[in-house]
């Protein structure tokens, strides 16, 4: 008996397992060999896939229905995150399936699935929409430039904006990451476009980086290279109080001079006098000679004696900066 109701049951289990699914079953399948993308434009690819039928059966039934194409940055698409769009089976013969909201400029892998089959990993690059030149710098002073840069718009893509970043001490400049940002709406689908932007209130003998950069289509950034220029040292004028002679009591000889730095161009330069005050300058003073040049005297007359007066030489360049020299004094005769 005990043998017998083994024997019932070993039958059992064959007849159950035959009418199992058989994972491997393949009613219809992926011809690879034809899989393909096509139409590739900045935000968008169509996949071919040829599809053949290997028996007639149940393709719900085996989930042989639907084919599925997964896409993904990353090397292997059919693990997450992906993405995936589906296809209704209908027939045998080729599908295109559609890949849509890609990004310009990007790598995408990308295989298809039916059922259990699996397709081979491939891989298609989107153009870009945008290239972006950073340019030169010129009219370079202590404190400020002039950079250039531009964008070209390709395979139908969009400028939205278009603009020059600048950072200090560090070459690592984004739209993250920047100190000066300058830039000018455009709008435009087509087309070659300059900027030329001004920079000011630099700091001088400094290091700055700077680089070009566009915005496309749903806010992507696209960048130029990273140049660099150096702020020149300040243009200043060094003045000197120079020695007092040929004091008398009503009159004496006081000389200054000053130097041109770094391009600095002088509007004027003379001597400041002021009788008992130390306070020397443009906004207080007794008398003052003036004149164009960088070496000069000055024979002040008409002194009241047993008198001390201050003195300062001074100088303006073409900026209307002034600059001075220290306070110095003499005492006229009795």
């Amino acid at each position: 008996m005990k043998t017998y109701l083994k024997s019932v049951l070993a039958i059992i289990a064959i007849l159950l397992c035959a009418c199992e699914k058989d994972p491997t079953f393949a009613i219809r399948s992926i011809n690879d060999n034809a899989t393909k993308v096509s139409s590739i434009t900045t935000t968008s690819a169509e996949v071919i896939v040829s599809i053949f039928e290997t028996e007639s059966g149940d393709h719900y039934n085996y989930n042989h229905n639907t084919l599925e194409v997964y896409y993904s940055t990353s090397s292997n698409p059919l693990i997450e995150p992906h993405k995936c769009v589906r296809e209704t089976l209908r027939y045998e013969g080729t599908y295109t399936v559609r890949l849509s909201n890609l990004e310009p400029g990007t790598t995408y892998y990308y295989a298809p699935k039916l059922g259990n089959q699996k397709g081979k990993v491939r891989s298609f690059k989107t153009p870009l929409e945008l290239t972006v030149t950073t340019g030169a710098y010129s009219n370079l002073t202590a404190k400020s430039v002039q950079l250039e840069g531009s964008a070209v718009i390709l395979n139908g893509g969009y400028l939205d904006e278009l603009g020059i970043l600048v950072r200090l001490h560090n070459p690592d400049v984004t739209i993250d990451n920047y100190d000066y940002k300058e830039y000018s709406y455009f709008g435009k689908s087509s087309g070659t476009y300059p900027v030329t932007k001004s920079f000011s209130g630099l700091y001088t003998e400094s290091t700055y980086y700077y680089r070009t950069y566009a915005k496309g289509k749903n806010g992507k950034i696209y960048y130029g290279e990273v140049k660099s220029f150096k702020t020149l040292p300040y243009a200043n004028i060094g003045v000197t109080t120079n020695y007092s002679e040929n004091v008398t009591s009503t009159s004496a000889r006081v000389r200054g001079y000053c130097t041109l730095n770094n391009g600095a161009q002088l509007a004027e330069a003379g001597i400041l006098l002021k009788l008992h005050d130390s306070n020397v300058s443009l906004t207080n003073y007794d008398l003052y000679w003036y004149g164009t040049y960088t070496n000069f005297y000055v024979d002040f007359k008409g002194l009241y004696s047993n008198s001390t007066y201050y003195y300062r030489a001074y100088a303006k360049d073409k900026e209307g900066n002034v600059y001075y020299g220290e306070v110095k004094s003499f005492k006229t005769l009795y």
